[in-house]
């Protein structure tokens, strides 16, 4: 049941839902979760508003994947790591990207973060993903 949020084996990724880059994003986490402790939330949603409140954080002036573990929020590369660091398989060793000084990491992120929708033009339709991964996504 992925209606529990906060509870401490669930991990909520907070993604534009208005881009594709994200949603695909989504797919490829939750196809790569074999624990399922990935829940998501569009920024745009009620449910992603509500989570940010704790932290003062205006979803609209975000441009970047959030990651909330708990009381923890990450934004930029630091939350596509920590998504890295939990998923199954050989994936957790992107994680070693840590070692990178962030200010290298989050310039390459947000390098393609402001380019995401020139690039990628097709919007990926909420009917079009797949049921596995919209039962995971908090309304």
């Amino acid at each position: 049941n992925f209606t529990t949020v906060n509870t401490p084996n669930h991990i909520v990724v907070l993604f534009d839902g208005d881009c594709t880059v994200c949603n695909r994003s989504i797919q490829f986490i939750a196809l790569r979760d074999k624990k399922k402790i990935f829940q998501f939330a569009p920024l745009q949603s009620s449910k992603g508003i509500e989570l940010l409140k704790d932290f003062s954080i205006n979803p609209t002036q975000l441009n970047s994947l959030v990651v909330k573990d708990g009381k923890k929020l990450f934004t930029h590369s630091t939350a596509v790591l920590q998504i890295c660091k939990n998923l199954s398989g050989g994936w957790k060793l992107l994680y070693l990207g840590v070692l990178i000084p962030r200010i290298i990491r989050d310039k390459l992120y947000t390098f393609v973060a402001e380019r995401r929708h020139k690039i990628f033009k097709n919007q990926v339709k909420c009917e079009n993903i797949p049921s596995e991964v919209r039962e995971r996504i908090l309304n």
